[in-house]
């Protein structure tokens, strides 16, 4: 499953979903104000791996 980073459209899970079932975008999960820490801390729980065009997603 993936879990899309605040620089990319909120769309992108939607028309996805087909190719990913249970992909999410950040603002759907309350993370949208969040830190990356935050943002890598969801997504390793919920067993995600994260899409970002942020070249300093840093944890």
């Amino acid at each position: 499953m993936l879990l899309f980073d605040n620089n990319i459209s909120p769309e992108a899970p939607v028309q996805l979903v087909e190719l990913f079932e249970g992909c999410k975008h950040v603002l759907e999960v309350n993370l949208g104000s969040a830190d990356d820490v935050e943002v890598w801390n969801y997504a390793k729980e919920n067993n995600l791996a994260i899409i970002s065009k942020d070249k300093d997603f840093y944890i």
